[in-house]
């Protein structure tokens, strides 16, 4: 395996792809030798009890906004991709009553992005749940709880049913478009519909332990974008042997992706490895250390006993 992961000096090849068929070869052989909770607790995501309690905190968000809110759960936690000790929840709070002004005439109940983080900041700080626990983000309302609670206020373009929606950045001074519900649903699809057997969620959230144990600066890769870059990966690359997986799908990122390919956004709206998203320059240097890594994964499966292959298995994964 390693003479089609790395030139003579050891840099990844960037000119050749690999064969052909060289998948399905590492697919044929075996990663049983490692301990099954061993690849378990890299693949793990947030326990039953945490994500409850990120489901009971969308329900009191939306109990302390009223009607005129959507509420719901975006990021890791919506989507199930977040490691396992992931501590802090995304809520999108999106107001039925505003929407956007952006290619269309004058809106139905026109405000200020300052006026609607405030309606929500003093709807939150009205509950008895969360008074005093309220403060003004970037881009949210922080609400200070076990799980740090990241309120996102949001208002709608065409129907408060469908993406895009917008939201703000108060640094940037700038309104974005945002898809949350499409990327939950392209995922949903990607891990339950497209023959990856389940395997495209735990494969993410492999790559996002490993990007925190491992790379040297974790602003190389953000894990929304590592979770894009996963979700590019063909589905064939996927195995439900989630170390076969790991391998599979790590071979694809550093030998079949290039810094001039279009890497779609999961929600599909967007190219992320653009300078503006995820600089070219800092994907090809994760793309450098995340090869030593499979290298080193990729031993495992030559490993002639359990205490080896899980000795490797660690060292993949920084530990």
């Amino acid at each position: 395996m390693d003479r089609w992961l790395f030139t003579a000096s050891g840099e990844t090849s960037r000119k050749a792809r690999r064969p052909a068929g060289h998948l399905t070869t590492v697919k044929a052989m075996s990663s049983t030798l490692i301990s099954d909770d061993l690849v378990a607790r890299y693949s793990a995501g947030p326990s039953t009890a945490k994500v409850n309690q990120a489901k009971s905190l969308r329900k009191d968000v939306e109990e302390a906004l009223g009607y005129e809110y959507q509420v719901f759960l975006q990021g890791s936690y919506r989507n199930s991709t977040g490691v396992a000790d992931l501590n802090d929840v995304d809520i999108v709070a999106l107001s039925t009553t505003v929407h956007s002004t952006v290619g269309r005439g004058p809106a139905l109940y026109p405000v200020t992005w300052d006026e609607t983080f405030e309606r929500v900041e003093e709807r939150l700080d009205a509950s008895p749940r969360f008074s005093g626990l309220v403060s003004r983000g970037d881009k949210c309302v922080k609400v200070d709880t076990d799980l740090a609670v990241d309120v996102v206020p949001a208002v709608y373009r065409h129907d408060p049913a469908l993406d895009p929606i917008e939201v703000f950045s108060f640094r940037e001074g700038t309104r974005r478009d945002n898809y949350p519900r499409n990327h939950w649903q392209n995922g949903v699809t990607k891990n339950d519909e497209h023959h990856t057997d389940g395997a495209f969620k735990p494969t993410v959230r492999m790559f996002k332990r490993w990007a925190r144990n491992v790379l040297s600066d974790p602003k190389l890769a953000p894990s929304f974008y590592i979770e894009c870059a996963v979700h590019h990966v063909p589905d064939d690359q996927f195995s439900s042997d989630l170390a076969l997986s790991f391998i599979g799908v790590g071979l694809h990122i550093i030998g079949d992706i290039t810094r001039s390919d279009v890497v779609m956004s999961v929600a599909g709206d967007k190219d992320i490895l653009v300078a503006a998203e995820w600089d070219p320059d800092k994907f090809e240097q994760f793309q450098r250390e995340l090869a030593v890594s499979v290298m080193t994964a990729g031993k495992v499966l030559r490993a002639t006993t359990s205490t080896e292959a899980n000795r490797l298995w660690r060292e993949a994964f920084g530990e």
